[in-house]
């Protein structure tokens, strides 16, 4: 049996998340009450600008270090996609 997941959402998150689940196989409804574009979203406003060292004087310890991690995921997510996008560090 698939297995079915629903994300609310359409986010950078949202979409990423949604983008690493369809390969492995498994079948997702993306949710999102914007428009298919989501121009009100701060994902389309910031083009997905993520910037852990500059959001850490508000954010937890915890929180800050995630973002650190993030940094080196980044460039393994951004090498499988199948539409080259500007990434840079």
């Amino acid at each position: 049996m698939m297995m079915k997941i629903a994300i609310v959402g359409a986010g950078i998150l949202g979409r990423l998340l949604a983008w690493r689940l369809s390969r492995e196989k498994i079948s997702v409804t993306l949710f999102e009450k914007d428009t298919p574009e989501i121009k009100n979203s701060c994902s389309y406003v910031c083009g997905g600008m993520l910037a852990p060292y500059f959001e850490r004087d508000m954010a937890t310890p915890f929180v800050t270090r995630l973002g650190e991690a993030s940094l080196e995921l980044w460039p393994r997510y951004v090498e499988s996609f199948s539409e080259k996008v500007f990434f840079k560090i």
